[in-house]
């Protein structure tokens, strides 16, 4: 793991564990496939990054996501985070 001091953090897993059927989590699998990335827990197929997130909620008295447009919801920092 890797720490920008800004706004990023950078994971990458260990090469030797690509294609491991033992990785999983929100960071997806590990085996190349991007499609398969936003299996949940129950291993069904998140069809929205929502659903994904709340499929992954450690405890039911977590409140829902939701979806929200950061640059809508900050205009301010709008120009900062589409400079990338």
């Amino acid at each position: 793991m890797r720490f920008d001091h800004g706004s990023r953090v950078y994971i990458t897993a260990n090469a030797q564990l690509r294609g491991a059927t033992s990785m999983s989590g929100l960071c997806g699998n590990f085996n190349g496939v991007t499609t398969d990335d936003l299996k949940i827990p129950s291993g069904s197929m998140a069809t929205s990054v929502t659903e994904f997130a709340n499929g992954w909620k450690a405890d039911s008295l977590c409140v829902d996501a939701s979806s929200v447009s950061p640059c809508e919801a900050n205009a301010d920092r709008k120009p900062w985070a589409e400079k990338g």
